[in-house]
């Protein structure tokens, strides 16, 4: 009963039209103006949220099975305690059982070196909500490579993308080392200016009703 409906993966967008010739159009998430900014830190701040490698949401089995092979970082997931059937002994230290949300959670980005968006498998051809979050905020993105990527960031300018384990931990080594600091800062600064520029929910619904518009 829709009239029009918008996907954050390009590969639904094409499902639905090939197989069922529904009106689909892709249209990326994006991130809050309001909500996701650079927050000035506190010493307070610092110290709760300084570390190598952060990131905020839910800890579901295929992320949990990721960073148990990461704990020798200084690591800071948070988020809600993880379900009591996943028990993952690795990650006791990472689990920080909080979640953060708005200024928090920018302040968490912007304290960390490096904020990892591991896309969960089920993302074939989109990215999160994460991957605007995170600029918008002011922290330094890793994640994991999809084809959608390449018409929302410049990867290795304003993103960095990672296409397996070993080349993750290569990149984690690489931008936590003190001798690319500026590199790792002067890529969430281009990151930063292309969320503000392109990635607003501003920008997504002037994109949706000119997409309604060009079809009535």
């Amino acid at each position: 009963g829709y009239d029009y409906l918008f996907f954050c993966d390009k590969y639904i967008v094409n499902k639905l039209k090939s197989e069922f010739n529904l009106n689909c159009y892709y249209l990326p998430q994006c991130f809050s103006l309001t909500k996701h900014r650079p927050q000035e830190l506190t010493d307070i701040d610092l110290k709760k949220y300084s570390c190598e490698i952060t990131n905020a949401g839910n800890l579901y089995p295929s992320r949990a099975s990721l960073y148990k092979h990461l704990s020798k970082y200084d690591f800071k997931m948070w988020g809600f305690p993880p379900a009591i059937w996943l028990k993952v002994p690795e990650l006791d230290r990472i689990v920080m059982n909080k979640a953060v949300f708005n200024e928090e959670k920018s302040k968490a980005f912007k304290a960390s070196k490096i904020v990892l968006n591991n896309l969960h498998p089920a993302v074939i051809d989109g990215v999160n909500k994460r991957a605007f979050e995170i600029p918008a905020c002011g922290g330094f993105q890793i994640t994991s490579y999809r084809d959608a990527i390449i018409e929302l960031f410049e990867p290795d300018k304003e993103i960095i993308c990672y296409h397996n384990l070993d080349d993750l931990k290569k990149k984690l080594d690489y931008y936590l080392d003190p001798n690319n600091e500026e590199e790792r800062k002067q890529i969430a600064k281009a990151g930063y200016e292309r969320a503000i520029k392109d990635h607003s929910y501003q920008h997504r619904l002037i994109e949706l009703f000119k997409t309604i518009k060009l079809q009535d």
